[in-house]
């Protein structure tokens, strides 16, 4: 998070590289489920700049706009009674858009009777170390997180982790992804929930899609209309019908914007 490049170190070369499907496989990180839930908001308007969706616009939608922020929140507490077989037994992260936005989750949950906690930079080191002992020892069931817990911590024991807001970066997209993939005792897999929604044009699913299914160009739009069935050993990717029809619009249109084959 220094901004500095690694590489530096190492005078710009790399002696080894493991991808994440070859990891799971040697069993060096646990097993995944990841399900693309349909979500009706509306990004393809959001404003996008250099870096992605406008944090604040997104803000808004997704806290300020009563309406379609209970119906988000409603939607995700669906999703995790559709897809979690225990409530009980999830030790979860949601990553969420900014502060005002995990806080919203945070309070929300609380109120359906799913003890949550919001952390963030605004949070002093103690808080955060009860929060993290809180999701460990099972006070918490979800910790909604802004900027926080990409890299640097480690909590083997996430089995659960829901993606609240569009991720523009495939780093960031895996490291946050990471976070669950720990190996753990009494960890059988990860569950991962990604709320897709109508993207704006320039976001790229293309990228993260590619990464999981370890495919390119024509092979990647393939193995989402197959099913993924070549994921690593374990592992399922299920998308509900108007996620992947949401995805594969998206994907056809990086095909003529960036060549991708």
């Amino acid at each position: 998070m220094d901004g500095k490049d690694v590489l530096e170190y190492f005078d710009g070369r790399i002696s080894s590289e493991m991808r994440l499907g070859e990891a799971i496989d040697k069993k060096l990180l646990t097993p995944f489920q990841y399900f693309c839930v349909s979500d009706e908001l509306d990004l393809s308007k959001i404003k996008w700049s250099k870096g992605g969706y406008d944090n604040k616009e997104l803000t808004n939608l997704l806290t300020i706009d009563k309406l379609n922020a209970k119906k988000r929140a409603d939607l995700i507490l669906k999703s995790i009674d559709d897809y979690i077989a225990d409530i009980d037994e999830v030790v979860g992260l949601g990553f969420c858009v900014s502060i005002e936005h995990a806080n919203f989750m945070a309070k929300y949950f609380n109120e359906k009777g799913i003890p949550s906690v919001s952390i963030s930079s605004k949070c002093s080191v103690d808080e955060r170390d009860e929060a993290k002992s809180g999701l460990v020892n099972g006070t918490y069931r979800f910790a909604f997180v802004v900027d926080l817990y990409n890299e640097g911590v480690d909590i083997p024991e996430i089995n659960t982790i829901l993606f609240l807001r569009p991720t523009d970066s495939l780093t960031v997209f895996l490291q946050q992804l990471g976070r669950g993939l720990r190996l753990s005792d009494n960890k059988e897999c990860l569950t991962v929930l990604d709320y897709v929604g109508q993207a704006h044009k320039n976001y790229n699913f293309y990228e993260k899609f590619s990464a999981i299914a370890k495919k390119k160009g024509k092979a990647l739009k393939e193995e989402i209309e197959s099913g993924f069935i070549t994921l690593p050993k374990g592992c399922h990717l299920h998308m509900e019908k108007q996620a992947k029809e949401y995805i594969l619009r998206n994907i056809n249109k990086a095909f003529f914007s960036f060549n991708y084959v």
